[in-house]
This record gives C-alpha cells, structure tokens and sequence, in this order.
C-alpha cells in the first residue's frame, strides 16, 4: 500500500513540475508565427499600385467594405499586401494577400 501511495505521488510531482515545460514547447511555435508575421515591414501605397488579383479577392472577401489602405512588404522575394477595409469611424479590418490574390499566411 505505501508503495503505490509513494508511486502515485512521484508521478502526480513529475506531471505538475512538467506542465510549464510542455506548455511552453507547445506554445513556442505560434510565438514564431506572429513574432514572423511582426516582423514584416509594410510600406504605405497607393491602392491604384495593388495587383488587380489582389483587388478582386479583396472584393470577394469583403464585398460590402472599401479599402482605406494599401500597404506592401517583401517576403522571400514575394511581395504581400496588407489591406485595411473600413470607413471612418467603422471598425478596421484587415487582410494580408500573396500578389496572386491569395491569402497570405506566415509560414506558408
């Protein structure tokens, strides 16, 4: 009886003391992510200057909502732009595209 009463509670000690370890293993990937996604220095443009792919899969995803902003960074050589929809005053959403007119997702 003292045996498995001892057993349960070495393995109950390892389980809590290793938690904060798996969790961070298992959180560090979407750490990179958005610390990639950071990292992307956009600069403002003109929205004449977006790709007309680009354009029209804004317009298919928010069919209702104009785009106030135009913004683009380089990305292995890609170029990714980020829209900004939204009036005055209206809550801003915001997109990233591949210059194809594809959703842009870090590490992808």
């Amino acid at each position: 009886m003292k045996r498995k009463f001892w057993f349960t509670l070495t393995a109950l000690v390892l389980f809590v003391a290793a938690s904060p370890v798996m969790n961070a293993a298992v959180n560090a990937d979407s750490h990179y992510a958005t610390t990639q996604q950071d990292e992307l220095t956009f600069s403002e443009v003109e929205i004449s200057e977006v790709p007309e792919a680009v354009l029209e899969a804004a317009k298919k995803d928010h069919p209702e909502t104009p785009i106030a902003k135009a913004k683009v960074a380089e990305v292995d050589g890609n170029k990714v732009y980020k829209l900004v929809f939204g009036s005055e005053g209206e809550e801003k959403v915001i997109s990233l595209y591949n210059s194809d007119g594809t959703s842009y997702t870090p590490n992808s």
